[in-house]
């Protein structure tokens, strides 16, 4: 599979799944919801 990379205004490359990894994490720490298991 490739990688889908994003480039932030700060000039770095991200990986997409990296990203939305980290928001979907955030959101469920702030929400306080458990993460079911896959």
């Amino acid at each position: 599979m490739g990688k889908h990379i994003l480039t932030c205004k700060c000039g770095r490359k991200h990986d997409i799944s990296e990203l939305f990894g980290a928001a979907v994490m955030d959101w469920v720490e702030k929400n306080e919801l458990e993460v079911p298991d896959k």
